[in-house]
């Protein structure tokens, strides 16, 4: 909510109000407000979900030595670590900047 609601800033900076695109930032400005204003409570009600599912699980843990079943853990972890090279390997994780080739209507680049 939050990414779209600054979009139309995003248009203002780029002097493409007046585009195909500035009008999708407009849209995006108008669909944003209500998401931004919204994830407030959505966020709580998460966290309130989340700390009654750790409370019901607790009793499950209970008679648990620290490392007796340290293994299960090293699953989830070696698949993120591979998924995190692959998605690198195709180029889709990257640190390069989505707007770097963006310039302003001067001629200037976006800083």
């Amino acid at each position: 909510g939050g990414a779209w609601d600054n979009s139309k800033k995003l248009c203002e900076k780029l002097n493409i109000k007046n585009t195909e695109s500035g009008k999708a930032c407009v849209v995006g400005d108008t669909v944003g407000d209500p998401f931004k204003d919204t994830s407030g409570p959505s966020l709580d009600i998460l966290l309130k979900l989340m700390a009654m599912v750790s409370l019901l699980i607790a009793p499950l843990l209970d008679g648990k030595h620290d490392w007796e079943d340290f293994w299960i853990g090293i699953i989830p972890f070696a698949i993120g670590v591979v998924a995190t090279f692959v998605l690198m390997y195709f180029k889709i994780l990257t640190w390069k900047d989505p707007l770097a080739q963006h310039t302003t209507g001067d001629g200037d680049e976006m800083q």
